[in-house]
């Protein structure tokens, strides 16, 4: 409703005014005031530097015809006032008794979305500041989906890149630590206790073989390895 409310009141300033006027529609806040109130006319005012109590008649008087509104009022020196027929309101009670949680959902739009979310570094364990995001990022496909839009949905792994260098450093350097081997560990390197853990099941899988390995390679190994590890 708030949306026809809007289209009438657009098509009557189309009728005063080439300018475009950027307005409100909103709930008054005594209900003696009607079910919908625009500052359409203040809007006007301002635009025009006129009196708004005059434009909100002229703004009702190029008002189209609407066969939910029961009235509409000029009040509180240029606010407009609608007032939509009861039975409008009951026949939406019965809608939405007959569609249940459907109700209000928008056909599709044929707008297209993509919605990334989570995306969680690689680099490091979830925590909850990666469910919290994700609860958000469903939670407004969802939304999107219900207003008409097509939504797809994407949890982009950035496992490329500086960092991932880094954290393979920073495993490599913990597994020969844990193996006593004395390994330069990195100086912007990932320095939590889970990286001494996935040195640890690097241990456990390869043993001391890594050591064996040309540094670039056990890298690579270190941070693959690594990945997987964090990301079970």
């Amino acid at each position: 409703m708030r949306e026809r409310i809007s289209a009438l009141i657009k098509e009557a300033l189309r009728k005063i005014t080439k300018e475009e006027v950027s307005f409100s529609v909103e709930y008054p806040a005594n209900e003696r005031f009607g079910d919908y109130a625009t500052n359409a006319a203040f809007v006007l005012g301002t635009l025009f530097k006129s009196n708004p109590l005059n434009l909100a008649q002229k703004i009702l008087e190029n008002l189209p015809q609407e066969e939910a509104l029961e009235k509409v009022e000029v009040a509180g020196g240029g606010f407009l006032n609608f007032y939509v027929k009861s039975e409008v309101w009951f026949e939406a009670l019965r809608e939405a008794c007959v569609k249940g949680r459907e109700y209000g959902r928008k056909a599709p739009s044929g707008k297209r979305v993509l919605v990334e979310f989570v995306s969680a570094n690689p680099t490091g364990p979830l925590h909850i500041g990666h469910g919290r995001i994700a609860a958000f990022g469903d939670s407004l496909a969802r939304l999107l989906e219900w207003t008409g839009w097509q939504v797809e949905r994407e949890f982009y792994i950035n496992d490329v890149g500086k960092q991932m260098e880094l954290l393979g450093e920073s495993v490599f350097a913990r597994y020969g630590e844990l193996l006593g081997v004395k390994t330069d560990f990195p100086e912007d390197g990932y320095r939590g206790e889970y990286i001494f853990d996935v040195a640890k099941k690097l241990i456990e899988k390869y043993n001391g073989e890594l050591l064996k390995l040309p540094r670039e390679e056990a890298l690579k190994i270190s941070s693959f390895e690594a990945q997987n590890i964090i990301m079970q």
